[in-house]
């Protein structure tokens, strides 16, 4: 039985902990069917305007979204979404979208859709431009420029050769460009497999948040063994190691698990094993589990992931028994009490008006909510 079929049966789990683990486990991962998406979305409807609900769509952004989809999303009011949609779905909703998307958001789409490689060219670089001179980071500008991209690669009006230029501008500097952020978008696009090795030593650029989330979902895309001899050095060097772990865990390969399964003995960061351990449990895999269970036994654990929680659904999923089933599942029910109550009173911080501004929160920093856990790993999910 392959991965998906170990987690399709709890996919739709009325267990919040077990389902935050199945869809923490396909966030990243490439090959979600486009069915499952549309089944996500139909139970976030269920639970419209409840907790469940925002956990489904916090975890479904990297999804694809199919003509079903979006209809839903269009039924659920959620925006957001709206702007990440391929242009030739877009088109198939123009009416609907329109009540959402102004011009200059439609504009694009048509752009993308029928305008001239110069055209498209000139609309990047604008994006660019506005991306490199904005304070701060925003999505919207992000998430358009890199739909830009896309288009350029669909239609052959990006070459290797531009990407290779950007590239050797960029190793050589203190931090990347936008441009060279989006030209390792490309390269996952486009599958280049000679890039890889040069993707993989990015991930040594820890401090780079935006990049090190393109490096990552790159070289999944890939889903090949490739990517795992070329990013399995890097999980045993201790400030790269967690994002290789990352990239390991979600390449479902019997070469990716090995990778994982020899590094992590020799990570001794409690809080790197932490990720290590998720990393290997997200496999799905009984071949995991002397590693699983070593690190259940040492009883060593990092506040940077819930263990019990994925020690519990782990284990339900698979099937498998162990003594500490159930005090696993009391306990992680009981932080997801006290993690609601958490977000709560950050969501009422966040709605104080006129505080005083602070440092955007990076996605490796400790969470603001107190939880202890990386923020990526928690509130900014």
């Amino acid at each position: 039985m392959d991965f998906l079929q170990k987690i399709e049966p709890y996919l739709l789990s009325d267990d919040i902990i077990i389902q935050r683990f199945v869809l923490q486990a396909l966030e990243d991962y490439p090959h979600v069917p486009v069915e499952w998406t549309e089944r996500l979305l139909e139970e976030a409807m269920r639970y419209k305007g409840t907790d469940r609900e925002r956990e489904i769509l916090r975890h479904l952004s990297n999804h694809t979204f199919s003509d079903r989809a979006v209809q839903l999303l269009l039924e659920m009011k959620k925006e957001d979404f709206l702007f990440t949609l391929a242009p030739e779905i877009a088109a198939k909703h123009k009416s609907e979208l329109l009540q959402y998307l102004s011009e200059d958001d439609w504009h694009m789409y048509e752009l993308m859709l029928h305008g001239t490689a110069e055209d498209i060219w000139d609309e990047y670089y604008l994006f660019i431009a506005y991306l490199e001179h904005k304070t701060g980071y925003d999505n919207i500008l992000f998430t358009a420029a890199k739909q830009m991209v896309r288009a350029l690669v669909q239609k052959g009006w990006m070459m290797e050769s531009y990407i290779e230029d950007v590239l050797k501008k960029n190793e050589q500097q203190d931090y990347f460009s936008y441009e060279g952020i989006f030209a390792v978008y490309a390269i996952g696009l486009m599958k280049l497999d000679a890039y890889i090795p040069f993707v993989a030593s990015l991930l040594r650029r820890t401090e780079e948040d935006i990049l090190i989330q393109e490096v990552e979902r790159t070289l999944i895309a890939f889903q090949s063994d490739a990517v795992v001899r070329a990013v399995a050095p890097y999980a045993e060097e201790k400030d790269p190691s967690i994002f290789a772990a990352h990239v390991l865990a979600n390449i479902k390969t019997p070469l990716a698990l090995q990778a994982l399964r020899q590094a992590f003995p020799k990570i001794k960061a409690a809080e790197d094993r932490a990720f290590f351990f998720e990393s290997l449990c997200h496999h799905l895999s009984e071949e995991a589990l002397p590693e699983i269970e070593s690190y259940l036994e040492e009883g060593k654990f990092s506040s940077a992931i819930d263990v019990e929680q994925v020690a519990y659904s782990f284990y339900t999923v698979m099937g498998l028994t162990h003594p500490q089933l159930e005090e696993w599942k009391r306990i992680a029910h009981e932080k997801e009490a006290h993690y609601q109550q958490l977000l709560q009173q950050l969501l009422n911080y966040k709605n104080v008006p006129h505080r005083r501004a602070e440092k955007k929160v990076g996605r490796n920093d400790p969470c603001p909510c107190g939880s202890g856990k990386k923020y990526k790993k928690c509130c900014g999910k």
